[in-house]
């Protein structure tokens, strides 16, 4: 069974560069309707909302500075994202970070694997159709 992207409206978390930004650019090509792309890089983001936007449409990319580490943070992208675009289909988790300190493991699993338990429980709208 195949499914289609086409027509769909994707968040995608650490958006702004490598893999994220791989993804994004994969999603237009599958002809999604929207993508909001959330990342802590505000530079790197707009720049690929810009870059983006201006090669496939003025409003199929949309960027929000998020930490998703913040959940306050979080809600706060949830509430301008569906301000923007009203809903989402699907939720890709990307944000990541990797560290070789032995004080950093904490973060590492606040962000790869809290971040993803926060965006299933912010209760976002569901698709309309």
């Amino acid at each position: 069974m195949s499914y289609s992207l086409n027509g769909k409206i994707v968040l995608v978390t650490g958006a702004a560069s490598g893999i994220g930004a791989s993804v994004v650019k994969f999603l237009l090509h599958e002809n999604v309707q929207r993508i909001a792309m959330l990342d802590v890089s505000e530079e790197a983001g707009k720049a690929l909302q810009n870059e983006l936007n201006s090669k496939y449409n003025n409003n199929k990319v949309i960027f929000v500075k998020c930490d998703v580490a913040d959940k306050e943070n979080l809600l706060q992208a949830y509430k301008v994202i569906n301000d923007e675009i009203g809903y989402i289909d699907l939720v890709i988790n990307n944000a990541g970070i990797l560290g070789d300190s032995p004080n950093s493991y904490m973060t590492e699993i606040n962000i790869n694997l809290e971040d993803a338990l926060k965006l299933r429980s912010a209760k976002l709208p569901y698709p309309k159709n």
